[in-house]
């Protein structure tokens, strides 16, 4: 096998580039930095939608949260409630479950 020709690499690389060919340009630092700061600078507009949709935010969250919670001692007071039906049926008693009927009027 041949070794590649340095030549023929070399002269390709020193070509100029064909006309219509696009030339691409990357940014240097400087360009890098002038980016980032104008990306970073916040301005006086967007404070103030921040915190409204942070309030926002914290609002959902908080209702949430509640909606949770209520969910939670609902389930909780079900189940104990199930579980002292099941305790008495266990026991074999059979009034269990008072059912409540309304007084007749004479």
């Amino acid at each position: 096998m041949a070794p590649p020709d340095s030549s023929k690499a070399g002269a390709e690389a020193d070509r100029a580039p064909q006309a219509g060919a696009e030339i691409r340009q990357f940014p240097t630092a400087g360009d890098r930095t002038k980016m980032t700061e104008r990306i970073e600078e916040p301005g006086p507009t967007d404070s103030a939608s921040e915190s409204r949709e942070s309030a926002v935010t914290l609002a959902v969250l908080i209702a949430f949260l509640v909606v949770l919670v209520g969910g939670g001692v609902w389930l909780m007071s079900t189940l104990r409630d199930i579980s002292r039906m099941q305790d008495c049926a266990m026991q074999g008693r059979r009034n269990c479950a008072p059912i409540e009927v309304p007084a007749r009027e004479r």
